[in-house]
């Protein structure tokens, strides 16, 4: 019995493969059933033939076709390409052969090849209770129902309508959009009984597929009003009306306060921009007390900074004030108490009722605010302060008054910090300059040391011999001459006109030839490559043709091949001249025509923030001058960073990691543009709802809802997005290139963001009402 059990066992291992072959004939029965209910079709992926009658013309839904056939028993749904069924009409004979899947749960067969057989008398509707249609019975068949329209509605897909019976489930009609027409279902009103005839259908995207179940149907006059609903009654006119005219009135009060909300939000956008330009504290306090009491209607703005030297939060005070200090860590009465709490936790403070605050102490309430908010100041992730606004009345401060001051405060923050890394970086650059500059006029002493040590020998030789003193004093006026010629040579090498500009790549295409001409009588052959536009930098132009004049003359001394190469990356301007040589000019040349020496243009070239070098070895061996590019010049020379060309920009920023959203908030911020935060997408869809933006900065990384969705519900009011990912694919940037969206690989810097909103489809500027 043992070994029977194994034969069985190998006997069927052994057929299996013959029971997975396609079959080649199922009726449509078969290809309709389920494994059980609510699963897959029996003969999933299974390749079969079928044969059945047209009932009805195939209906595009979106990508794909659905063609209805019957037989005496069941009906069956066949699936193909838009075109594929076309010519195909009711009474037709068909044979097909595919693959049997389901869309959305309904079993379908996937049409490899299809052809007719012949032609009989079309199928007649077969007519169905509404409550016999949501089952597996009638899938595929074309049937005719009954009911009264419950809804009536429009979706991605198409026009749907709900009907139902009396004690009758819900049946949903449903008619794709290709087949729509002009009205679609519009002429149909809720409470008309009609007659529906179509295809007994189904649509469920997550299994068990037991539910879900309509009607497709392939043009609006499937639908045949039997009876018009009717009309409203009499009596409830009079409540109408009055519901209407108490609506109106409640719409009219709240717009009008949500109009003046908008109206000081703006204000305080506007205010933000003007925030994050450097400037003094106590400037920047002056244009708060200016704009916030006036928009937010509260009574006072106070502004504390944080001194790290002492541990103290100082106020920031105008003239006549009396200074006020906190000491986080010591504590006092209501306000210290507060700012030190709001300082140490790095969190918005609210307190709406002074008088019932833990923090009172022995403090007279006639000397305090009855309410107040106390927000911390951020630059990036640093703690520059915090921005106390107080109201003479006790309120609340609703969440997005919070989140527009607090974006308000970090934009104050950014503007302290900015001006002390301009101090910083002015500092540091006349330090430089200073030193460059007596670099260079130690230079100039020794280039002058030799001639005025001759004239001085000279002078000498001339008062101990009187004979020889006519021919002394000859030479003693040409050694002068020479020295006043290399001075007046010299002297305008040492201007510091920094904001001159020069192109290096037309001074090289001007100077190069010239040189060629003579090196070529030499037998020096000349290597030359330049880039084919213009390489600015910030040296004159006097100054700068000079030294390189001076180096290329150097370099054609020698007997070798003179190489000229221009190269511009990453801010940096690089310029090879060799080979090098610090040989001494020839006899021939006159002082006007003497290359300047080495030193004094490495001199010249630091007192720019340019470096001379000579790198590589063997026949390699060259100069290198690396100059900053005309942006890194700017930057060095503390230049501010000029606003946008276009009109500021207003960006939803939501992204869950608190450290990237402030980064873009601070990015935003310094390009110029307004930023409001978000750390979830239920916060940035809601903040979208009652806010105007022109474009959402969002992460790729949302939990719960996805970025897409977020895009989706927003693109209404938003009509551009950037995507912020870790790291980019194929996918991901197809699916933001189809939406008109940019997408950004973190971290982000300000270059690559500025050139994605350049980029993006913006809508005009327009003011909200």
């Amino acid at each position: 019995m043992r070994h029977g059990r194994i034969v069985r066992a190998l006997a069927a291992v052994l057929l299996w493969p013959q029971a997975a072959l396609p079959q080649p004939w199922v009726t449509l029965e078969e290809a309709g059933a389920r494994r059980a209910r609510g699963d897959l079709p029996a003969l999933y992926q299974r390749e079969v033939r079928v044969r059945g009658t047209v009932s009805a013309k195939c209906i595009p839904i979106i990508d794909y076709s659905h063609l209805a056939i019957q037989d005496e028993r069941a009906g069956f749904v066949l699936e193909g390409a838009l075109h594929s069924f076309r010519g195909f009409e009711p009474g037709m004979v068909v044979e097909a052969r595919g693959v049997i899947t389901h869309r959305a749960g309904l079993p379908v067969l996937r049409v490899a090849e299809i052809r007719a057989l012949g032609r009989q008398p079309a199928p007649a509707p077969k007519p169905v209770f509404i409550a016999e249609l949501p089952s597996d019975r009638y899938l595929g068949l074309y049937v005719v129902t009954e009911g009264v329209v419950r809804a009536v509605g429009v979706n991605r897909g198409g026009h749907f309508l709900e009907i139902e019976a009396p004690e009758h489930p819900v049946l949903s009609v449903f008619l794709p959009h290709r087949v729509a027409g002009g009205g679609g279902l519009s002429r149909i009103r809720r409470g008309d009984r009609v007659r529906v005839t179509g295809i007994a259908h189904q649509y469920c995207p997550l299994p068990p597929y037991d539910r879900d179940y309509q009607l497709l149907i392939g043009a609006a006059t499937a639908v045949q009003v039997i009876r018009k609903a009717w009309p409203i009654p009499a009596e409830m006119i009079g409540g109408f009306l009055a519901a209407l005219a108490l609506a109106s009135a409640s719409w009219v009060f709240n717009e009008r306060r949500v109009r003046a909300r908008r109206r000081a939000i703006r204000r305080l956008y506007a205010l933000g921009e003007e925030m994050t330009a450097p400037a003094p504290p106590a400037e920047k306090l002056r244009r708060l007390q200016d704009s916030i009491p006036e928009s937010l209607d509260v009574s006072e703005v106070r502004l504390y900074v944080w001194d790290g030297d002492a541990g103290l939060l100082r106020r920031v005070g105008g003239a006549g004030e009396e200074a006020f200090a906190v000491n986080v860590d010591a504590g006092g009465g209501f306000r210290a108490a507060a700012l030190a709490l709001c300082f140490a936790g790095r969190a918005v403070l609210e307190v709406p009722d002074v008088r019932q605050s833990p923090f009172l102490g022995s403090d007279d309430p006639r000397e305090l605010p009855l309410s107040a908010l106390f927000l911390p100041m951020f630059a990036q992730r640093d703690l520059i302060g915090v921005l106390e606004i107080n109201c003479r009345r006790a309120r609340r401060f609703p969440s997005d008054e919070q989140a527009v001051l607090q974006h308000l405060a970090n934009q104050t923050a950014i503007g302290m910090k900015l001006l002390e890394q301009q101090t910083s970086r002015e500092q540091a650059y006349r330090t430089e300059r200073l030193a460059a500059t007596g670099q260079l006029a130690g230079t100039l002493v020794r280039e002058l040391k030799a001639p005025l040590e001759m004239i001085a020998i000279l002078s000498e030789a001339a008062q101990a011999d009187e004979a020889l003193a006519r021919e002394t004093a000859r030479t003693i006026a040409a050694t002068a001459k020479e020295a006043a010629g290399m001075l007046e040579r010299l002297l305008p090498l040492t201007g510091s006109d920094s904001g001159d500009t020069t192109d290096v790549a037309a001074l090289l295409r001007e100077l190069v030839p010239g040189l060629q001409a003579d090196w070529s009588q030499h037998g020096i052959r000349a290597e030359v490559q330049l880039p084919p536009g213009a390489v600015a930098v910030a040296v004159p132009h006097g100054v700068l043709r000079a030294v390189l004049s001076s180096l290329l003359r150097r370099a054609g001394a020698s007997a070798g091949p003179v190489w000229v190469r221009l190269t511009e990356l990453a801010g940096k301007v690089l310029l090879e001249i060799g080979p090098p040589s610090e040989g001494e000019e020839g006899a021939a040349e006159t002082a006007d025509e003497r290359p300047l020496s080495v030193a004094l243009c490495r001199s010249i070239l630091e007192n720019y923030s340019g470096v001379l070098r000579v790198a590589g070895d063997g026949e390699a061996r060259g100069w290198e001058i690396e100059l900053p590019g005309l942006s890194a010049s700017s930057d060095i020379l503390c230049e501010s960073v000029a606003a946008p060309k276009g009109r500021p920009l207003t960006a939803l920023v939501v992204d869950p990691d608190s450290e990237s959203r402030q980064a873009m908030v601070a990015l935003l911020g310094e390009a110029g543009h307004r930023a409001v935060p978000a750390a979830t997408a239920d916060e940035g869809a809601a903040l979208a709802e009652r806010f105007r933006f022109q474009v959402l900065v969002c992460s790729a990384s949302l939990s719960g809802v996805g970025w897409l969705e977020l895009v989706e519900r927003t693109r209404k009011s938003i009509g551009a997005f950037v995507l912020l990912a870790e790291h980019a694919g194929p996918d991901l940037e197809a699916a933001v290139r189809a939406r008109g969206g940019a997408l950004l690989i973190k971290p982000v810097h300000a270059a690559a963001l500025a050139r994605a909103l350049a980029d993006l489809p913006l809508p005009r500027s327009s003011e909200d009402d």
